[in-house]
């Protein structure tokens, strides 16, 4: 039978927008790192209308830049490989075979939600990026699409496949908004927020804020009541670390919920699928012949919970591939947890069902030849020059 879009067919115009965040996403990209030199700047004055009329320019050439990608986009789906052609000044031809396929996305973001549209998002082995991006796709186009690339070809395994969709397609796990929000709580990266907030709190002025009655207050307060005893000042810095990760941890939380809920992962045939989220929503499958690595993370606040992190890892070469990781995970999973999704998980490389409760331990000799040995030279040098 002949597979749909056998044709070249281009994008629906609405996929102009893609493009044209994707641009931007890719022109600013590492904009987080000038945001302390763009505020350290703008408190010394620095300001001109040319700033308005640079804005203005660049948003131009990323709209023009969009719409010529668009104009030069065209994709078809062949029995064995989907074809994509693109390229404004030099032309590109990306074959991406069936078989080396690895991970579809099928996202909604919230710009394409009005209009009902999907992006489809193609992960081949071997790549560091996203090998296709195929965007404003209707409902019923991108989920037939999604079908056609991951199916197994061939008599027996198109049987085979058959048989196992009637008996694995079935729910394996789901997170209420409670687990999630926990979730947030133990994978905070509260580290990069502060090293955004740093710069940018080195440039209030402490000295003034320290003149103000609510600061003295608080002061005053301090020194009476904490500051008369070394364990009562351990304890407020304890409690004051606690609720400065929790802050902090709010950003963590809010992108957990909008980007998990509700989650869903189940398995349909010889493939996963997550799906959640709130503003852009995701339905991501993942070929289970191609998981390779399953990895369990579990954090110093997660240790304390007793919850880990669930990940579905592929392997790029003699490497363990890292794009793509965090889409395809399981979230808030005990112990107990993990050993009912692990016998489910039929079909792939690992084949252990359940997490060892103890671990062989590293030779002191491996640690002293690596890790202590080359510290004998400062050591001998501080000794003798001091």
């Amino acid at each position: 039978m002949t597979p749909k879009f056998s044709d070249w067919t281009s994008l629906s115009p609405w996929s102009i927008i893609s493009f044209t965040l994707l641009t931007t996403r890719q022109l600013f990209s590492s904009g987080y790192a000038l945001v302390p030199l763009v505020y350290t700047g703008w408190q010394q004055g620095f300001s001109s209308p040319w700033i308005i009329v640079a804005v203005a320019a660049v948003v131009m050439t990323i709209f023009i830049f969009s719409v010529l990608q668009w104009l030069k986009f065209r994709f078809r789906v062949e029995t064995d490989k989907l074809n994509i052609q693109h390229g404004i000044i030099f032309k590109k031809a990306d074959e991406l075979p069936f078989n080396k396929i690895q991970n579809i996305r099928l996202e909604q973001p919230l710009y394409f939600r009005p209009m009902g549209l999907y992006r489809l998002v193609v992960e081949t082995a071997g790549s560091k990026k996203n090998e296709a991006e195929l965007s404003a796709l209707a409902y019923k186009d991108a989920l037939s699409l999604k079908k056609q690339l991951m199916a197994e070809h061939g008599p027996q395994q198109h049987d085979v496949t058959q048989q196992l969709e009637t008996k694995l397609n079935n729910t394996l796990s789901r997170k209420s908004l409670k687990q999630l929000v926990i979730f947030g709580l133990y994978q905070n990266n509260a580290i990069w927020l502060a090293v955004i907030l740093g710069p940018i709190l080195g440039q209030l002025d402490w000295e003034s804020m320290e003149n103000l009655q609510l600061m003295q207050s608080f002061m005053a307060w301090y020194e009476v009541n904490i500051g008369v005893s070394i364990v009562l000042q351990l304890i407020f810095a304890s409690m004051a670390l606690v609720l400065f990760y929790l802050l902090f941890s709010l950003l963590s939380i809010a992108s957990a919920v909008l980007k998990y809920f509700p989650y869903k992962l189940s398995r349909s045939g010889n493939t996963l699928h997550r799906t959640g989220g709130i503003i852009a929503k995701q339905n991501d499958a993942l070929a289970i012949r191609r998981i390779q690595v399953v990895k369990f993370y579990q954090p110093l606040v997660g240790r304390l919970l007793k919850l880990w992190t669930v990940y579905f890892k592929q392997v790029q070469g003699h490497e363990v591939e890292q794009r793509g990781s965090t889409n395809m995970l399981v979230p808030s999973m005990s112990r107990a947890d993990i050993a009912e999704l692990l016998p489910e998980l039929k079909g792939i490389e690992a084949n252990a069902l359940a997490l060892p409760n103890q671990y062989q331990h590293i030779h002191l000799g491996w640690f002293w030849r690596r890790g202590l040995l080359p510290l004998l030279v400062p050591a001998i040098n501080t000794y003798f020059i001091g």
